[in-house]
């Protein structure tokens, strides 16, 4: 057996679970919830997947959220629906893909070994051993679920290797190179804030006023409209013959000095209030500018870029990136400048960005370390699509959901997991490498991860 299906029968599996809740769970664990072709997945099956992969991602996001939080309820990453609703829809996709890799075993030779056969029904019983009966329950975990679902994740480990063996595995430097760069970004001090201050303020003003006139009109008996109505009706004629007057004194006035004179009153009006506001940015614009450069005049003293931030500003940080060629994410005037530097060479002058200035350093035009890495994600990406391309071909029968049957589950349930270490043939290894779970569940975590790390960082770096 390979070392990967041990660490995935490992009894890590095993670990105990505690529950809060025991509300919500399916009872018909044996009904049919989708069916592909001649093949079935019972309610129990799948349902067993979403509660172990719900435990294990709870003690994962708990620790953001708030211990005890109800995560599967809520919108995390931001698409508009509860995380429990995307965990569900995972679950499904996986266990669509893990009956398409089981029907097709034998285009790749792939069977179970009877010493595979024996470490899943060993570990599902050992599974049952360690966890309560509420805890089993609430996980909808039977001999027969368990079993069947590491039977899935065996074929699963089993066929992917089979089928990923034939991608080609060779990226040269060229294709992966990675420079590393170090920047920090100085954001030049907004002006936004007032001017919300005073649309609301004018907003608030006339709302008053709005209010002001209708509470009087109310008070003297009549309605708005009653008092609208009876103001046009006095001063209508006395508005017409005001509005002539007035359209005949300005006709004059056109016929005798033209548009001259209002044109240079509107025009030097305009001039000075764009010269005041371009002074005001500038002024702003200047002092950033000067911050950026005297960071790089420090660095080029002598001082770390690190010791240079930290001295105009204690709680800005600098960022370490590494990109290459398909790069797309960096602010293009960064990356343009970064690419004239060379190993160790800081920018002579600020890096001009939408509303502020960057420093910018160049640690290495090659980045050996940072270049295996994306040679292993160039390969998990060749491996991704082809797997990807293999499932969607074989996806000939129709992949039918009982939604009727699946909405009866539901995340009123918060379950959590201790922690527990796994003891395999290799060693003692840690839980979270031997525990069974989705990689789509291990996606969804990681993008929420990400979406937090990329919030902190907003302030210090752009995007396209």
């Amino acid at each position: 057996m390979s070392r990967y299906g041990k660490r995935i029968l490992a009894a890590g599996v095993c670990a105990t679970m505690t529950m809060g809740l025991l509300t919500g769970c399916s009872s018909s664990t044996g009904k049919t919830v989708a069916k592909m072709g001649d093949a079935e997945i019972t309610l129990g099956e799948a349902e067993f997947m979403l509660r172990y992969n719900q435990a294990k991602t709870q003690g994962y996001l708990g620790a953001l959220f708030g211990e005890g939080s109800n995560v599967f309820q809520q919108d995390l990453t931001g698409s508009g629906q509860a995380y429990g609703v995307t965990m569900k829809e995972s679950v499904m996709n996986d266990l669509k893909d893990m009956i398409l890799m089981e029907q097709h075993m034998s285009d790749y030779n792939v069977e179970l070994t009877d010493e595979e056969k024996a470490a899943i029904e060993e570990t599902a019983k050992e599974f049952l051993a360690e966890n309560s009966k509420d805890v089993l329950k609430a996980l909808a975990a039977t001999e027969e679920t368990v079993t069947r679902v590491l039977t899935l994740y065996t074929i699963q480990s089993k066929m992917q290797t089979a089928i990923e063996a034939d991608v080609d595995t060779e990226v040269s430097d060229d294709e992966a190179a990675q420079k590393s760069i170090q920047y920090v970004y100085f954001t030049i001090p907004e002006t936004e804030s007032e001017a919300e201050d005073t649309t609301e303020a004018e907003s608030g003003s006339e709302e008053d006023t709005t209010e002001a006139a209708t509470d009087a009109a109310e008070e003297s008996g009549e309605t708005v409209a009653e008092t609208e109505s009876e103001t046009v009706s006095e001063t209508e004629t006395e508005a017409a013959g005001e509005t002539e007057t007035a359209a005949e004194e300005t006709s004059e006035a056109v016929s005798e000095n033209g548009t001259e004179d209002a044109s240079e009153a509107v025009s030097e009006n305009d001039t000075e209030e764009a010269t005041e506001a371009e002074t005001e940015e500038s002024a702003e614009k200047k002092e950033t500018r000067e911050t950026a450069q005297s960071v790089i005049d420090a660095v080029l003293g002598g001082e770390t870029l690190e010791d240079a931030v930290k001295a105009v500003d204690e709680n800005k940080s600098v960022t370490d990136y590494s990109y290459g060629a398909d790069e797309e994410t960096l602010n293009e005037n960064l990356k343009n400048v970064a690419d004239t530097l060379s190993d160790g060479e800081i920018a002579a002058e600020p890096v001009e960005g939408e509303n502020g200035f960057y420093v910018v350093q160049m640690v290495s035009t090659f980045d050996r370390e940072a270049t295996d890495q994306k040679k292993e994600e160039i390969i998990n990406d060749r491996k991704q699509e082809l797997l990807n391309s293999v499932l969607e071909g074989w996806a000939t029968d129709s992949f039918d959901i009982d939604e009727k049957v699946w909405d009866t589950v539901t995340f009123d349930d918060v379950i959590t997991l201790k922690s527990t270490e796994a003891e395999t043939e290799e060693g003692t290894e840690d839980a979270a490498d031997t525990d069974i779970e989705s990689e789509t569940d291990n996606e969804a975590a990681s993008e929420t991860e990400s979406a937090a790390e990329e919030t902190e960082s907003e302030t210090q770096s752009e995007t396209k």
